[in-house]
């Protein structure tokens, strides 16, 4: 039992330790931003976070895809089909570039009536308007380097994922050091110098991991097979990702939502919402590399019809999972009013926002179980669940939020309280779900 509980453990790290760090220095560069921007000043915290959540919401139907990606490719080398895998990669490269490059346009015309729409006004709303449209040059690079990071991932080699993730992190927190405050003999430019330091650091991490990808040995991406797609493979990576993609995009409608409530509550709430997630994502980049090393490891052990390693896999992902958070929660506990202050220099909202650090804490367990479980189902070529599971989620979350912050006057801790029920149904749902992913599979044949 303890060579096997090593085995596992050797297994998951390898694919997960690089996703890990890379999470790290992802989550620093987040940090260091919300930071930043929230000693620069918090109105322009508030414009980012109202800019980033509607913003996130069309990427992560690129996330989506990206799911569908990783499973179609983890299946195909689990059956010994690697020129097939080859094929999905290069078809999905070509019409993923397409996609982003609609997502560049719709940004750079459509993003002040969007975020009128969300209710910002004033400086808030000139903020996130300047915020979104230099972030949306991003997407010129986007769909090229997802989709090779989504084959990478499926094959576990993520060491140029993370080295690439380091150069932008890295790149990011001194542009946004430079470009922000205005150091080194540039212009202050506040909230647009966040966004383009972003973009210029995703433009350079990219090139970097884009020359690493070409350069693997598993099997070569050709220019020719790039333009010449496969229309029936594209179609069952939208197939298998579209249900992954409906339930990032009703997640993060949940979440524009509620910035919109929000906005109506106090104009700097929604910078407060941003600091929370902040911290409670910690834990989140820490073990999300597990999750996708789940989905790797569960999609082969599935191409493979090996049901028991599917399962085994699964389990150990959430122990590890748990410790993770466990350790985060601890820490948090000991130092609540150090870790508000890294976020604002204002000492009343340090006061404020402290108080309310316990429930972040409380989150953390429930997230967990709710994604590592999701991933694991995921894993097995299942994406429905996941969105049966949001549609729920948002259709509950939504007025629960509205009537805890506003009917029952609660404030923030409604809001808190809200977001700690709906993980932790939702967690418990997907963990019995997932217990039953050895029957599902023996069910499916596989």
């Amino acid at each position: 039992m303890e060579q096997q509980r090593k085995s596992y453990f050797r297994m998951i790290f390898k694919i997960a330790l690089p996703m890990i760090l890379q999470g790290i220095v992802s989550y620093a560069l987040v940090f260091i931003d919300t930071a930043f921007l929230g000693h620069y000043k918090l109105e322009s915290l508030s414009a980012v976070n109202n800019a980033a959540t509607p913003f996130f919401m069309m990427q992560s139907f690129f996330e989506a895809l990206g799911i569908g990606i990783s499973i179609m490719i983890a299946h195909r080398m689990g059956a010994g089909c690697r020129l097939q895998a080859q094929r999905t990669t290069e078809t999905a490269i070509f019409f993923n570039q397409i996609i982003a490059i609609g997502y560049f346009i719709f940004w750079q015309i459509a993003a002040r009536p969007f975020m009128i729409l969300l209710g910002a006004e004033g400086e808030i709303l000139n903020g996130a308007v300047d915020y979104v449209t230099v972030l949306s040059w991003a997407f010129l690079s986007y769909g090229v380097a997802m989709t090779l990071g989504s084959a990478f991932s499926a094959l576990g080699k993520t060491f140029p994922i993370m080295v690439a993730s380091i150069i932008k992190s890295v790149l990011n927190i001194f542009l946004d050091w430079v470009l922000i405050f205005g150091n080194l003999g540039f212009p202050e430019m506040g909230v647009k110098g966040a966004a383009l330091a972003t973009v210029l650091s995703i433009y350079i991490g990219n090139a970097v991991f884009i020359v690493m990808a070409l350069r693997n040995k598993i099997f070569k991406i050709r220019l020719k097979g790039i333009f010449r797609p496969v229309g029936r493979v594209y179609r069952k990576i939208f197939t298998l990702g579209l249900p992954a993609g409906i339930d990032f995009i009703l997640w993060t409608v949940g979440q524009t939502v509620i910035i919109s409530m929000l906005n109506r509550w106090d104009r700097l709430a929604a910078g407060y919402y941003g600091i929370f997630n902040v911290i409670i994502n910690f834990s989140l980049h820490l073990y999300m590399g597990i999750g996708d090393a789940s989905i790797s490891l569960i999609g082969r052990a599935t191409g493979a019809r090996d049901s028991r390693e599917a399962y085994r896999i699964g389990n150990y992902a959430l122990l590890y999972t748990f410790i993770i958070c466990g350790a985060v929660g601890f820490l948090f506990l000991l130092i609540p009013h150090e870790i508000i202050s890294m976020f604002t220099k204002d000492g009343n909202v340090v006061h404020l926002l402290a108080q309310y650090l316990f429930w972040c804490i409380l989150i953390l367990l429930p997230k967990s179980m709710n994604i590592i479980g999701g991933c694991a189902i995921q894993g097995t070529g299942d994406t429905k669940w996941k969105m049966y599971n949001q549609i729920a989620g948002t259709v509950i979350i939504i007025p629960m939020v509205y009537v805890t912050m506003f009917v029952l006057d609660w404030g923030l801790a409604g809001l808190l309280f809200s977001v700690f029920f709906d993980e932790l149904w939702r967690g418990i749902l997907n963990y019995f779900r997932f217990r039953k992913i050895k029957t599902l599979l023996i069910k499916n044949g596989k």
